[in-house]
């Protein structure tokens, strides 16, 4: 009888009854552990580890849980995660809870042990070689094709940002002609506006000076009729003959 902490159940559970099952993604490798099944493939989408019965790797002994781990295919990756406390599971000498598989990576659970295998690519005739390598031809084809249209495409939208750019650039250039032309008639009427702003004044202090020189004639005047007219009274009296009385 198998030591029940030194020994791997011989097959896995339901195998008899299933269908054949499809081509192995995985297997892993017992290292440490008598088994007559040294390769165990994984051959469904989880794979759990335990010592269930319905556990597809078996694993004896008392302190070993019904369900211990899980083994699933995660896209493109095979990861493993734990279900039960105890025992830990070690990858690489590590204590994890969940990890990604890798090819060659050592599994310890317990007393067991178990190197991960992944297949390595496929065996290909030479028909099929020649069509992957033909559809992969095509691929590189279409992502050509597909750059060239991009690159035309992003050409021909640089050509028009650039073309925008040359238009917007002449008509700067242009408005700011329009603005330095409009800039020169303000300048030059401004200095219209000073100069007969300038004239106004000149004119205004003439029009002062000869409304003064008018007011001064006009007292010059007056004074002139006075004294004409004081010397014609005068005049007059000194020519009245004296008024004589009837006797």
């Amino acid at each position: 009888m198998k030591s029940p902490h030194n020994a791997v159940a011989g097959s896995l559970s339901g195998a008899k009854n299933s269908p054949t099952p499809p081509s192995p993604r995985a297997w892993l490798e017992v290292c440490r552990g008598r088994t007559a099944f040294p390769r165990r493939e994984i051959l469904v989408g989880a794979f759990t580890i335990g010592a269930d019965a319905g556990c597809q790797l078996r694993l004896g002994g008392r302190d070993m849980p019904a369900r211990h781990s899980i083994v699933r295919q995660v896209g493109s990756q095979l990861e493993i995660e734990v279900l039960a406390r105890e025992p830990k599971l070690k990858v690489n000498g590590e204590v994890c809870r969940r990890s990604v598989l890798n090819e060659g990576d050592v599994l310890e659970i317990g007393p067991f042990s178990f190197n991960v295998r992944l297949p390595g690519p496929e065996a290909l005739s030479a028909a099929e070689l020649v069509d992957r390598l033909e559809a992969e031809q095509r691929m590189v084809d279409e992502f050509e094709a597909g750059s060239r249209a991009g690159a035309a495409a992003l050409l021909a939208a640089v050509e028009q940002r650039a073309a925008q750019i040359e238009r917007r650039r002449t008509t700067d250039e242009e408005l700011v002609e329009d603005l330095t032309a409009a800039a020169d008639l303000i300048e030059q009427f401004t200095g219209e506006l000073r100069r007969e702003s300038e004239l106004m004044s000149d004119r205004q202090m003439g029009i002062d000076r000869a409304a003064e020189d008018l007011l001064g004639a006009q007292d010059q005047l007056a004074k002139q009729v006075e004294s004409l007219w004081r010397r014609l009274k005068a005049t007059e009296v000194e020519e009245k003959p004296p008024v004589r009385r009837a006797a």
